[in-house]
């Protein structure tokens, strides 16, 4: 499996990188919502994890891949509201593997993931 990781913090892109890495699944990540969309034109993915200041790249990339927003506490309303339709998950920050993991069963069963 292969995912692309989009946050416009390093170190919420380098630990979800890390959890994704501990259960087997390779990533690519950018910073931006525009590098975003390239990336997935020329790239496969399998999913993409969005930080929540990426909502609108989750609108223009429905249908492309699996999506879960990253989103602050504060963001929960907005998330559900404007993207439950759109996007099969989300998580509040910081990301937790175990939370991750659950969130990725639930879009993929537990037969791809480690």
């Amino acid at each position: 499996m292969k995912f692309l990781v989009c946050d416009d913090e390093y170190a919420n892109r380098l630990l979800t990188k890390s959890h994704l890495q501990m259960m087997g699944i390779e990533s690519d990540e950018t910073s931006s919502g525009a590098d975003a969309l390239k990336l997935l034109r020329e790239g496969t993915y399998d999913a993409v994890i969005i930080d929540h200041s990426g909502l609108e790249l989750a609108k223009k990339i429905s249908p492309w891949p699996p999506s879960i927003i990253l989103t602050w506490e504060g963001f929960i309303k907005e998330t559900e509201g404007g993207l439950k339709k759109r996007t099969p998950g989300y998580m509040v920050k910081p990301v937790i593997a175990e939370k991750l993991k659950d969130e990725l069963v639930k879009i993929f069963g537990d037969k791809k993931l480690k």
